[in-house]
């Protein structure tokens, strides 16, 4: 895959929001008292006081702590544009390339690089398409390169044999990464640059479980986006054999980038950008086209599980329960997208009495129900406990705290630290 460096403009255009709140997804019992332990506090927090904020279940302390993260990832250097997140390593760099170049010469496009194996699999996949991007901060990528982990024969040897009906299997662990590691998952959908195009929206009261999951063709309503700034007019537009009327969003509301020739080119070439853009646009990606950014899951190594925050875009993200607590002052298209967030696999319960439940609907909302429900009831904690490698399917969503902690159906030989692409993606 060509890797010349290309530039990428980004849209950060401001959006005046005017909208009406609908219900969401499944309520959470009642919030704590918060706790301000860390209001003036820089990345990492202490983890004394994120661990209050676990134990009590201090919601609302849990979502300012992720507000705060999140002004902290789309903060831009003088030097740079963009978000700081848009300028770290994606999973090429981490685990296909020797020697990554350092952040300050890195272009976006890099990003969005996919090496042949993972476009291979990514051919093989029966699954809708959806442009999935790696972001993992330098403290992650130096203990990933530092300790060997991009190599398979670093965690075969680190590994112990597996015992049938026991934790000891589970005896070695990768070496701890540091708290200020941050990795995260980015989603991206076409828009064409002349044209409105159609893109679903979740809501949940809406879109009941399935057992096969509920991936985005299941969504009931969709939107138009249009490449001009502002709420604009209905447009009628066509996507997975749905024409409709729909209200038209401008691509200002996203985090937007507009792709040039050589990202253009790049996205022909990658089998699930081709797909999606196929799908989506009706044609091949050209310059002058968005990528617009639909969901961002963040994952910071500040508690031993993980802090997990997850961000996805919705049209009326006003109010409700994923909106509480979004600083007044969050600029640009930002307002724009919800937020849930995970310290604890169970705690704060659901209403119900059940562990708690946090999930991004473009991520994980497409997982089928292998026995404990779906993607759309599943936490990100739960199933990330359980990465390790060997990583052998099939790969069953879980919620709440396991007592088996097999990974993957099978007894592994050594924990990933929460982090499936150490077993999926090394070399």
């Amino acid at each position: 895959m060509n890797s010349r460096q290309a530039h990428l403009s980004a849209g950060l255009l401001c959006a005046a929001l005017a909208m009406v709140s609908v219900p969401l997804l499944a309520g959470t019992a009642a919030d704590k008292p918060a706790s301000r332990e860390t209001e003036q506090t820089p990345f990492p927090a202490p983890e004394a006081s994120l661990e209050k904020m676990r134990k009590t279940g201090d919601l609302v302390g849990q979502r300012r702590h992720l507000w705060r993260l999140l002004a902290e990832l789309i903060r831009t250097d003088n030097s740079l544009p963009l978000p700081r997140f848009m300028t770290w390593y994606g999973a090429k760099d981490t685990f296909g390339v020797p020697n990554p170049a350092p952040l300050a010469v890195r272009s976006v496009r890099s990003l969005f690089a996919v090496d042949e194996s993972t476009a291979q699999r990514a051919a093989l996949a029966s699954s809708p398409p959806l442009i999935v991007v790696a972001h993992y901060n330098e403290a992650a990528v130096r203990h990933i390169r530092e300790n060997s982990l991009q190599q398979r024969a670093t965690l075969k040897s680190l590994s112990v044999e597996p015992r049938a009906t026991t934790r000891a299997a589970f005896a070695r662990e990768i070496p701890a990464f540091p708290r200020s590691a941050v990795v995260l998952k980015s989603a991206w959908w076409p828009v064409a640059g002349d044209i409105p195009v159609a893109m679903p929206i979740w809501d949940a009261e809406t879109n009941a479980a399935t057992v096969s999951g509920n991936d985005y063709p299941s969504w009931r309503r969709m939107v138009a986006v249009c490449p001009a700034p502002g709420n604009l007019k209905t447009t009628v537009v066509q996507l997975m054999g749905r024409t409709r009327r729909l209200n038209c969003v401008g691509i200002d509301r996203f985090f937007h980038l507009q792709i040039d020739a050589a990202m253009a080119e790049q996205l022909r070439n990658e089998p699930t950008a081709r797909k999606l853009g196929a799908m989506v646009l009706g044609r091949a990606f050209r310059p002058g086209d968005y990528l617009a950014l639909v969901a961002l899951h963040v994952a910071t190594r500040e508690l031993p599980d993980w802090v997990w925050g997850t961000f996805w875009w919705h049209d009326q993200a006003v109010r409700g329960p994923y909106a509480a607590g979004r600083p007044e002052d969050l600029a640009g298209p930002w307002p724009n997208y919800l937020m849930n967030v995970a310290f604890d696999a169970d705690l704060p319960r659901e209403l119900d009495g059940s562990p708690r439940v946090v999930f991004n609907p473009w991520l994980e909302a497409r997982f089928a129900d292998s026995g404990h429900g779906g993607g759309t009831v599943s936490n990100c904690i739960s199933c990330h406990r359980r990465a390790a490698y060997p990583a052998v399917g099939p790969f069953a969503v879980t919620r709440g705290t396991q007592q088996d902690v097999r990974a993957a159906g099978s007894m592994a030989s050594v924990k990933t630290s929460s982090l499936w692409s150490l077993p999926l993606q090394a070399h």
